[in-house]
């Protein structure tokens, strides 16, 4: 289901891209801001699933010519290194919103080494989606790295850890032994990278608007809390 869904959000990126550097997105001064939404998730968590009917739900209550678009880590690295992502969108910012970027940038990098100019080509990919407003971001430390940002509303889906290694076990087939160690494992590095670039720990539940219990929820119930959530907030 996860590569299913990433063939599908593959596929919308380069649409997506241009809609997104096009001044039909650049905001004009006293419009109204677009909302975003970052989605962290404890690992063994089907995070792509509900950021999926999200975007559907979302999109039928959005104007058609600003639709909501989906991207992850993994598919923003791909587009960062294919289109120069990070360049293109903050070259797309009208002056206050490359204002605001600069002080975002500067507040998370000031006398950080070299090492850290990767993921600071993220954070700008980051920034830069969530100025424009109306993008699903999953991935680690994304509600850390936009915190800043107006209209944006952080969710976590958190999980027993029997139901999220039993997740694991079943998706990538494998044992009991080797779907304990492999969450265990992919949850102290995904922990790990956060806290070295961000110097914040992902779990901290102050980071987030929404925390969900993923077991007791499906899906599509999740992504109606979201949205009723966001109209609570005057977002949408």
């Amino acid at each position: 289901m996860v590569s299913k869904f990433r063939e599908r959000i593959e596929a919308q990126l380069a649409h997506q891209l241009m809609l997104r550097t096009q001044e039909l997105w650049k905001m004009r001064k006293g419009q109204k801001k677009f909302p975003f939404i970052t989605l962290s998730r404890e690992y063994g968590c089907p995070s792509y699933q509900v950021a999926e009917v999200l975007q559907d739900k979302l999109n039928k209550l959005a104007d058609g010519k600003y639709p909501w678009a989906v991207f992850d880590k993994a598919v923003i690295h791909k587009i960062e290194e294919e289109h120069n992502l990070s360049e293109k969108l903050a070259n797309s910012l009208n002056e206050n919103q490359r204002s605001a970027m600069q002080q975002y940038m500067d507040h998370l990098f000031f006398n950080r080494p070299n090492e850290y100019k990767i993921f600071q080509y993220l954070t700008q990919t980051l920034i830069g989606l969530a100025e424009k407003g109306h993008v699903i971001l999953i991935g680690r430390g994304g509600c850390i790295i936009t915190r800043n940002v107006e209209m944006g509303f952080h969710v976590r889906l958190v999980a027993p850890f029997e139901f999220r290694k039993e997740n694991i076990r079943k998706g990538r087939g494998l044992s009991e032994d080797e779907a304990v160690k492999f969450v265990k494992k992919v949850e102290d590095e995904r922990e790990a990278f956060v806290e070295k670039y961000t110097q914040k720990s992902i779990s901290d539940p102050f980071n987030f608007h929404l925390i969900v219990n993923n077991a007791l929820y499906t899906p599509d119930q999740i992504a109606d809390l979201i949205v009723s959530n966001l109209k609570i907030k005057g977002y949408i």
